[in-house]
């Protein structure tokens, strides 16, 4: 039992890493669009033209990909691999056929898209520019769609059998993928940097297939929809719902950015994709991680490994949530700076940035446990709940837009939605509380006063040492040097941090200290 648990731990060390590592090629490439076009209509255009089809139609096609494991688990519970690989094969083959008509609506009525999700660019004429190149970009990212909604599927796929580290890899590519492309776009015209995206699909797709058929799958052109299949799609609508609830929500954002001056767009986006960093790096490392175990604890009827797996997940994620959120707050002009400001992204551009991602900030801490919260009611086959949750909280996030935009602009939006993932995060534990009683562990409220109690100190005192360590070496946040300040601050609240998480006897520290001491003996 010892090595088992040992084993995780070092499989989930090594995810994490090599997921951060991911995020970083992310970052890279964000670096690299944010050096070369800035928060230009170029940018705007393609963060537009990446989001319609993506937060659209793609939702129908990843909400298969995310209730494909609990069937399959069923599947290979009830009938063998053979069962459960006709199963995949007869799901893929669904997904072809309605990605490729997806794509085809999107270019024959991608200018019309543009009308809908960016309406304030037609009531200025000089923005002219931008609607004719995000309408040629959201062409080509419709075509990607098709190659997205495989991959997915097959990246479920995988990680039921246990194989993290392929989708991992393919994201790399990805990334990698639309790195080459600015580079290229940046040489040779604008043009070319939404063909990344489409190589960066195909590619993603190309080395999931090679993987599985590797692990022995091989795929078989069914087209018979089997009652499974057909439970697949069925458990999945509430699940699109609830992401088209999200996807729409975000859009709905961009729209009301659309409304601002030029660059506004490229900011929310520049912003929402370092929170993006944290929130992806932890919170779906967990939530991959667990999710394939919960569905079979579910399926095996064993409630204490259910209910082990829960709190062990939620209690990670609280006690990285909370302090990173607060961070980033405290640090966020100097992050921004950090990592983007230079040549075409200037001092405009970082606090045009920075007054996104300081509201922004604000609901990290909710939303890195969201995605684990919303697998768990899937693990347990329902998928309503989630959906009802989001579709309340995209209300309340549009009544936020509206209200908060006018008086604070693009702060308005941010803070929106820092507002609806709280109350999304609430309503999640609340609701799981009442499905599930005694699932969620007696001390839990305790536990979470300690880390806002251990978060406040250790950030707080953070702060002087930052200023400190600032002016003994006369360097500015506006260099890629400024990462030496921010990293003493880090390494000085993590310190600070873990003292208090062993005073207060918090046992996510434990486990962490257990792990480290094992590797250093084998060592």
């Amino acid at each position: 039992m010892k090595k088992n648990i040992s084993s995780a731990a070092a499989v989930t060390v090594i995810m994490m890493c090599l997921t951060l590592g991911s995020k970083f090629f992310g970052f890279i490439r964000e670096m690299f669009l944010a050096n070369f076009f800035g928060t230009s209509y170029i940018v705007d255009a393609y963060v537009m033209a990446i989001n319609i089809p993506q937060y659209i139609f793609a939702g129908i096609l990843g909400a298969v990909a995310t209730t494909f494991i609990p069937i399959y688990s069923k599947e290979m519970e009830e009938g063998g691999r053979l069962k459960a690989d006709l199963f995949t094969s007869r799901t893929l083959n669904m997904l072809a056929i309605v990605s490729s008509g997806v794509a085809i609506v999107g270019v024959v009525f991608s200018k019309q898209f543009i009308f809908v999700f960016a309406h304030g660019w037609f009531r200025n004429p000089s923005m002219a520019p931008t609607i004719e190149l995000a309408t040629f970009f959201v062409k080509i990212t419709f075509l990607g769609i098709i190659f997205s909604s495989l991959a997915e599927t097959l990246d479920a796929y995988q990680k039921y059998h246990h194989h993290y580290f392929t989708p991992i890899l393919a994201n790399y590519a990805y990334s990698i993928s639309l790195i080459t492309f600015i580079i290229i776009a940046h040489g040779f015209g604008y043009r070319w940097l939404i063909l990344g995206v489409l190589a960066g699909f195909f590619i993603r797709f190309l080395i999931d297939a090679v993987a599985t058929r590797i692990r022995k799958y091989r795929h078989k052109w069914d087209m018979h929809g089997s009652s499974s299949v057909k439970r697949a799609f069925a458990l999945a609508v509430p699940v699109f719902i609830g992401s088209y609830m999200t996807q729409i929500t975000i859009l709905i954002d961009k729209l009301m950015a659309s409304w601002l001056p030029e660059g506004n767009i490229a900011a929310l986006n520049y912003s929402s994709l370092v929170t993006g960093l944290f929130v992806m790096t932890i919170g779906t490392m967990v939530a991959t991680y667990l999710y394939p175990k919960m569905s079979r604890a579910f399926v095996a009827g064993d409630e204490q490994e259910l209910r082990h797996h829960f709190n062990a997940g939620l209690g990670v994620l609280f006690v990285a949530g909370v302090p990173i959120s607060a961070g980033c707050v405290l640090y966020s002009r100097q992050i921004i700076q950090v990592i983007f400001e230079r040549n075409a992204f200037d001092a405009a551009s970082t606090t045009m940035t920075t007054n996104a991602f300081l509201f922004y900030s604000l609901g990290i801490a909710a939303q890195i446990p969201i995605l684990f919260l919303v697998q768990v009611f899937y693990s347990m086959h329902n998928t309503k709940s989630p959906a009802i949750i989001t579709a309340v909280c995209a209300g309340i996030n549009v009544i936020g837009n509206l209200l908060l935009i006018r008086p604070l602009g693009i702060r308005g939006i941010a803070l929106s939605t820092s507002i609806a993932l709280i109350v999304n995060l609430i309503l999640l534990l609340v609701m799981l509380g009442r499905k599930r009683p005694g699932l969620i562990a007696r001390n839990f409220k305790t536990k979470l006063m300690k880390i806002c109690t251990a978060t406040f100190i250790s950030v707080g005192l953070s702060y002087p040492v930052f200023r400190i360590v600032s002016d003994r070496l006369h360097i500015g946040s506006e260099t890629l040097l400024g990462v030496i300040p921010l990293g003493i601050v880090v390494i000085v609240a993590v310190l600070l941090y873990l003292v208090q998480m062993k005073l207060y006897c918090i046992d996510e520290f434990k486990y962490v200290q257990q792990f480290f001491r094992k590797r250093f003996r084998k060592a």
